[in-house]
């Protein structure tokens, strides 16, 4: 949708917000293979300028092989959303001059990916995003309350991805179409 200036949040630490609360994204590249999307689960860091997103790809899935070039990439993290129907305003009434419209959140984020496999790095990421995930159940799984051998297993078909942002290539909008 088309986001207006005045529609606009650059504010960093409303962005992350965002970020944390909704931490399924969009990840959109394009490489030499045509334009990919993968959702993934995200950890977001704060680190560098303006934050590093953590993720990881399956190893089968093609999308990483274009990642290694290091061209641009953008997640996009969806936040609350909503049809506005024009009956909700007064001046329907007054005059007719209303249209409908859709409210919405989304933080978007851009960046250059970073693509590895670090077995040590892999396992806390997993670790980070588990603890992310089960904090609100009432009995929270853990990686350590699998096998060790099973998550090596595991571990070995996965790639570490991460997002590194800079300030110039974050936005959040919140506002109406």
């Amino acid at each position: 949708m088309y986001q207006p200036d005045h529609y606009r949040v650059g504010d960093v630490a409303q962005m992350h917000a965002l970020m944390r609360a909704k931490p399924f994204a969009a990840f959109v590249s394009c490489g030499l293979s045509g334009l990919y999307a993968t959702h993934l689960p995200t950890v977001l860091k704060d680190e560098g300028a303006c934050g590093v997103i953590e993720c990881h790809l399956a190893r089968p899935n093609p999308h990483w092989k274009d990642l290694a070039e290091g061209k641009e990439a953008s997640m996009i993290f969806q936040g609350a959303e909503g049809y506005i129907t024009p009956n909700w305003y007064p001046s329907k009434t007054l005059h007719g001059k209303v249209v409908p419209t859709w409210n919405y959140a989304v933080a978007r984020a851009y960046g250059r990916p970073e693509m590895m496999q670090v077995k040590d790095w892999l396992r806390r990421h997993v670790s980070e995003l588990t603890a992310q995930q089960e904090r609100n159940e009432p009995q929270r799984w853990m990686v350590t309350d699998a096998p060790a051998s099973y998550i090596d297993v595991m571990l070995r078909r996965i790639l570490r991805h991460g997002l590194w942002l800079s300030p110039s290539c974050v936005s959040k909008v919140c506002g109406r179409s």
